[in-house]
């Protein structure tokens, strides 16, 4: 076999029928899990033969590649962004003369709108740039699920951005103001970085909501001040209040 060339190694081809089940399984899951998934299911079942299972993690991430590109709508990622916008509603997608890209599902919106009538002085909202995803920025509205014991934070809305400018995060909160029609009416603080892009939309868009630092970027930018003022040592050890 010609991938016996290279190596000294012998070669064991996978069955066909075991390569079928592994291009499916690999439709759905990571390669690694179902690398890991064949190759402990060989100890229950002994009469299992090298060509019965995956040969290496390179070939199952070679299938997933596969069949990754298989499903693809296009090689064009913006028109298949818009074709998922037309099956999936809730997106609001402007491309020039930057790419934003707004969505959330209706039901988490349903519900966020419904935890925000509820009356509870734990109700916390937050906002930031907090992920980067190649060329573009990932910006997150959370909530807090106050119905439940835990009061899980839960993600709402998504920004998908190529610059931090005020009028992106400006057409994302007017965006929320449409979908969650109550966050016209909470007093509860929303949480936020020290970005003046994203300080001055809250100030303008949401300025019935009350705007606080995240201790982490406060103390961040304190530390950074200290250091760029030349500050002693033992000055830049804060610690959380």
């Amino acid at each position: 076999h010609r991938n016996a060339v290279h190596s000294n190694a012998s070669y064991t081809r996978t069955c066909p029928s075991v390569m079928e089940k592994l291009k499916s399984l690999c439709k759905s899951d990571y390669a690694n899990i179902v690398y890991k998934k064949e190759i402990a299911s060989l100890y229950s079942d002994p009469v299992k033969m090298q060509s019965q299972i995956p040969r290496n993690m390179k070939q199952l991430r070679n299938l997933r590649y596969q069949q990754l590109q298989q499903s693809r709508i296009s090689k064009d990622d913006l028109f298949n962004l818009h074709e998922i916008a037309y099956d999936v509603s809730g997106y609001e997608i402007f491309t020039f003369p930057d790419l934003v890209c707004i969505f959330g599902l209706k039901e988490i919106l349903d519900e966020f709108d419904k935890v925000l009538q509820l009356e509870h002085s734990s109700q916390l909202l937050s906002y930031d740039t907090t992920f980067q995803l190649g060329d573009f920025y990932v910006s997150t509205l959370l909530f807090r699920h106050i119905v439940f014991k835990e009061q899980p934070c839960i993600p709402a809305m998504f920004l998908i951005h190529e610059r931090k400018l005020t009028e992106t995060h400006q057409f994302m909160f007017q965006e929320c103001l449409v979908r969650i029609p109550y966050l016209k009416k909470v007093t509860c603080p929303i949480v936020t970085d020290n970005e003046k892009a994203i300080v001055n939309v809250i100030h303008d868009v949401l300025f019935n909501i009350p705007h606080v630092l995240c201790w982490n970027h406060l103390i961040h930018d304190v530390r950074y001040w200290l250091q760029k003022h030349a500050a002693p040592s033992a000055d830049k050890t804060l610690q959380h209040i």
